[in-house]
């Protein structure tokens, strides 16, 4: 059997592409939750939040809908780079 490769023209690196029978993907969308007008003080900016969505919640909601979330509130870290190991001593807020 021959190798199929690919190239991707952003990296300019060679990608060996093969076959894996057992392979499943799966849908992945990240929203961006904001608390509602009603429920900020006075002068107050809103608070945000990142919400990792996967499979069937995927486009479940619309921007502007309200909506109650049951999840992991977690900090991640913040990468220097995409391809960098190293973090910034930064966090984001998100809901797994």
């Amino acid at each position: 059997a021959s190798n199929i490769y690919a190239y991707l023209s952003y990296y300019e690196t060679k990608v060996n592409w093969f076959y894996c029978p057992n392979i499943r993907f799966a849908d992945k969308q990240i929203v961006r939750l904001q608390e509602t007008p009603d429920e900020i003080p006075e002068g107050g900016t809103p608070h945000t939040v990142s919400l990792l969505m996967h499979d069937k919640l995927v486009d479940a909601g619309k921007p502007g809908d309200r909506v109650e979330v049951t999840g992991i509130y977690r900090a991640m870290s913040v990468r220097v780079g995409p391809t960098q190991r190293t973090v910034k001593s930064l966090f984001k807020a998100c809901v797994l």
